[in-house]
This record gives structure tokens, sequence and C-alpha cells, in this order.
């Protein structure tokens, strides 16, 4: 997320992914 908004504001051109993460990977991002 951090990366993502970095990328943003600087204006770089990026490309945005949409994966499926099971409900046990996202509860463990959430905790970072």
């Amino acid at each position: 997320m951090r990366g993502w908004l970095l990328c943003r504001m600087a204006g770089l051109d990026f490309e945005e992914r949409s994966i499926d993460l099971d409900l046990g990977a996202r509860q463990e991002l959430l905790l970072l």
C-alpha cells in the first residue's frame, strides 16, 4: 500500500493488478 501511494504521489506510470487473496493471507496483511 505504501509503495502504491508513493508511486501515485511521484506521478510514476505503473499498472495496478488485482489478485485474489485467501482469507488467511488477507488477515495476515492487515496485521502488518
